[in-house]
C-alpha cells in the first residue's frame, strides 16, 4: 500500500511525542462524532466541540494526548482539557485503493486511508514509509514492541489481518510463507486475495489441497478448478452461492445448478438464463425460497409457465406464498388456493375475496398446523377470512383448537372475530384455555365469569402483570379460591392481594412455596411464623431478609437460608457471620459468600480448604 510521506512523518513525530492515535470514539450517547453533531443540532442547534466529544468518550481509558482525523483535519488534543488544535491535510480518501476483503474487517465500511497509515505506525511500529513485513517471524512477532491504537469502530482490534496490507509483495509468491500464514488462522480468503495470477498457475496442487480442507476458498481457485464439474459440485454443495464463481458452462449444468439451489435458494440468481425457466429447476428453487414481502417469486418464470395451471399448482404446493404473485384468475381458482393453504394456512391472506368467504377453504386454512406469516413466524389465518366467517362459531372453534402457533405469541383470535362470538362462552373458554390474556378481548359479561377467569389464570407463561392476573385481582380480590389459584401459580401476585389475604397463612404459604421472596408481601405476623418462613427461605434463601428480626436470629432459619443460597449470609446477624458452622454451610453453597463472614473466619484454615 502506498503511504503518503508527509502524513507518515507527521504521525510518526506525534507518536514519538507520546500521542495516541484515535480511529473513532463512542460514548454512552452516540456511536461516533458525526452522529453526535447531527443529533445535537437536531435537538438544540448546538454542536458539541470535538474536544468535548473526545473528553466524554475517553473517560477511563488512560489516554492523555491524542491525535485523530475529522472532516479532512488532523486534530491534536489533550484528554484533560476540551481544547485542541487542527491542521489541514490535503488527502483524498480513495477507498477503492483498499483490497475488497478489508471491508469485512472494518465496521460499517468506514475505513480511512489515514487510519491504515496510523495502524502501521502505532500497531506495527513502522519507522519508514518503505518499511514492510519481510518474513513469517516478523509477521507473527511484530507486536513485541508496538503500541496500540485506540480504536472502536473503523479498524477492529481483532482485525490483525490488516497486517497483510503491509507484507512485502515478494512474499505473496512464496508458498512456504503463505502456508505458515494460514497456520496462524488468518482467514484463507484474505490471504488468497493477495496472490497474483502467476502464483495460481504455478501452484495448482496448493489450491487443490486447500480446497479439500476449506471449500469456501473456491472463488480464489484457478480457472481450471472452477471449470471442473466434480470440484464445482463439491463447492456449491457446501456453499450454494459459490456458483457465482463457476465457469459459465457449468452454470448451465443441471447437476451443478440443482446442487447449488438445493443448498441455497440465493444461488438461483447465478444460474444460466436458459435454466431459470426450467420447470424442474424452478420447483426446487420455489421449495427452498424464503418468501419475503418484496420478493417476486415468479420473476424468472416464462409467460407460458406463468399461465400453466398444473405447473402453478405444483409451485404453490411447495410454497403457499407463491399465491401472492399469481394472476387474479389463479387467486380465485379454488383448486390452486386449496393447494396453497394446504401447504401454509397463512396463504389465505392472498386468496381472492370470494374464496376468503368460502367455508371449505377457510376451514382448511385454519385447521392447517402449518400457519406462518411471510417472515416465517407462526400465526393465525382466521384473520384473513371474510367477516361472515369470522362470525361462524364452527370455524372459530376449529381455529382455536389449532394450537400450532402457541409456542410463539399470544392468541389474538378474539380480537378479530365478531362481537357475538366474543360473548359466546364456549368460544371464550377455548380462547382463554390457549392464552389467559385473550380474556382482554372477551365480552364484559364473560370477564366476570369465575370459571372463565380461573381458566385464564391457569395458563402457562403468565406473569404478575398479565392482563388476566390484574383483572382477576381487581374483580375477584375478595374471592379466596381465585386468589389461591393466582398465588399458587405466580407467588409474587401476593403483592396485589388484599391485606386480608396477606394475613391468611394458607394463601401466603402457597405464595412462598412458589416464590420465596413473596414473603416480603406477607403481614408482619406471618413474617414471624417460623413454619412459613422456613418454607420461604428453603425455596429462596434471600427471602430471609424479609423475615422478622426474631427469625433472622433463629439458627434453623439461618441455616436453611444459607444452604439454599450462601449469599443469604449478608442478611443475617453479626452473630451468625461469626458462626463457623453456618459460614461453612454458606460457602459450600456459594464460595463468594465468604466476604460476608468476619475477618477471623475469612482466614480460617478449614473454611479456606472448602473454597480451595
Amino acid at each position: 500500500m502506498k503511504i503518503d510521506n508527509a502524513l507518515f512523518k507527521k504521525l510518526l513525530d506525534l507518536k514519538n511525542e507520546g500521542y495516541t492515535y484515535i480511529t473513532s470514539c463512542r460514548n454512552d450517547h452516540y456511536t461516533d462524532y458525526d452522529q453526535a453533531v447531527q443529533d445535537s443540532f437536531e435537538m438544540n442547534g448546538n454542536e458539541p466541540s470535538y474536544g468535548d466529544w473526545v473528553k466524554e468518550s475517553l473517560q477511563g481509558y488512560g489516554i492523555g494526548k491524542y491525535v485523530s482525523f475529522h472532516n479532512g483535519f488532523m486534530i491534536i488534543g489533550d484528554y484533560s482539557t476540551r481544547y485542541y488544535d487542527t491542521e489541514s491535510f490535503d488527502l483524498v480518501y480513495k477507498n477503492e485503493i483498499l483490497p475488497s476483503y478489508l471491508w469485512e474487517m472494518i465496521d460499517d465500511n468506514d475505513a480511512r486511508y489515514v487510519d491504515l497509515i496510523a495502524y502501521a505506525i502505532w500497531h506495527l511500529n513502522f519507522k519508514r514509509t518503505d518499511q514492510r513485513i519481510d518474513s513469517i517471524d516478523e509477521y507473527n512477532n511484530i507486536y513485541s514492541t508496538s503500541e496500540k491504537i485506540y480504536n472502536s469502530l473503523r479498524i477492529e482490534e481483532s482485525g490483525d489481518s490488516v497486517k497483510t496490507l503491509f507484507v512485502n509483495d515478494e512474499l505473496w509468491e512464496d508458498t512456504d510463507f503463505i502456508i505458515e500464514l494460514l497456520k496462524l488462522n488468518e482467514p484463507a480468503k484474505i490471504v488468497l486475495s493477495f496472490l497474483p495470477e502467476t502464483f495460481k498457475q504455478n501452484n495448482k496442487e496448493f489450491y487443490k489441497n486447500l480446497f479439500k480442507e476449506d471449500p469456501s476458498v473456491f472463488q480464489f481457485c484457478p480457472e481450471e478448478m472452477r471449470s471442473n464439474k466434480e470440484i464445482v459440485i463439491s463447492a456449491v454443495s457446501h456453499i450454494g452461492i459459490s456458483l457465482e464463481f463457476a465457469s459459465e458452462e457449468l452454470k448451465a449444468d443441471r447437476d451443478i445448478v440443482t446442487a447449488a439451489i438445493t443448498n441455497d435458494a440465493n444461488a438461483f440468481s447465478f444460474i444460466a438464463h436458459s435454466l431459470k425457466s426450467d420447470p424442474d429447476i424452478y420447483r426446487i428453487y420455489i421449495g427452498k425460497l424464503d418468501v419475503k414481502w418484496d420478493t417476486n417469486t415468479l420473476e424468472y418464470l416464462s409467460e407460458v409457465l406463468k399461465g400453466n395451471k398444473e405447473f402453478i399448482k405444483s409451485l404453490v404446493s411447495l410454497n403457499g406464498f407463491v399465491l401472492k404473485d399469481l394472476s387474479q384468475e389463479f387467486k380465485n381458482d379454488k383448486e390452486i388456493v386449496m393447494s396453497a393453504i394446504n401447504q401454509n394456512g397463512g396463504a389465505l391472506k392472498y386468496a381472492s375475496q370470494e374464496l376468503k368467504a368460502d367455508k371449505e377453504i377457510v376451514i382448511s386454512a385454519v385447521s392447517n398446523p402449518n400457519i406462518k406469516d411471510i417472515y416465517g413466524n407462526p400465526g393465525r389465518s382466521l384473520q384473513y377470512a371474510s367477516d361472515d366467517l369470522k362470525g361462524n362459531k364452527e370455524i372459530v372453534l376449529r381455529a382455536l383448537a389449532n394450537k400450532s402457533h402457541m409456542n410463539h405469541s399470544r392468541d389474538e383470535t378474539l380480537s378479530y372475530i365478531s362481537d357475538s362470538l366474543k360473548a359466546d362462552r364456549d368460544v371464550v373458554m377455548a380462547a382463554v384455555s390457549n392464552d389467559g390474556n385473550a380474556l382482554e378481548n372477551a365480552a364484559d359479561k364473560l370477564k366476570l365469569d369465575k370459571d372463565i377467569v380461573k381458566t385464564a389464570i391457569s395458563c402457562e407463561g403468565l406473569s404478575s402483570w398479565a392482563y388476566c392476573i390484574k383483572h382477576a385481582l381487581k374483580e375477584f380480590n375478595t374471592d379466596k379460591e381465585i386468589v389461591m389459584a393466582m398465588v399458587t401459580k405466580i407467588g409474587d401476585t401476593l403483592e396485589y392481594a388484599s391485606d386480608k389475604f396477606k394475613s391468611d397463612k394458607e394463601i401466603v404459604m402457597a405464595a412462598v412455596s412458589n416464590y420465596g421472596s413473596a414473603l416480603e408481601f406477607a403481614s408482619d405476623i406471618l413474617k414471624s411464623d417460623k413454619e412459613l418462613v422456613l418454607v420461604a427461605v428453603s425455596n429462596e434463601g434471600g427471602a430471609v431478609k424479609n423475615a422478622s428480626d426474631e427469625l433472622k436470629a433463629d439458627k434453623d432459619v439461618a441455616m436453611a437460608a444459607v444452604k439454599q443460597n450462601g449469599y443469604s449470609l449478608n442478611y443475617l446477624s453479626d452473630e451468625f457471620k461469626s458462626n463457623k458452622e453456618l459460614v461453612m454451610a454458606a460457602v459450600l453453597s456459594n464460595k463468594n459468600a465468604l466476604k460476608f463472614a468476619t475477618d477471623e473466619l475469612q482466614n480460617d484454615p478449614d473454611i479456606q480448604a472448602l473454597i480451595g
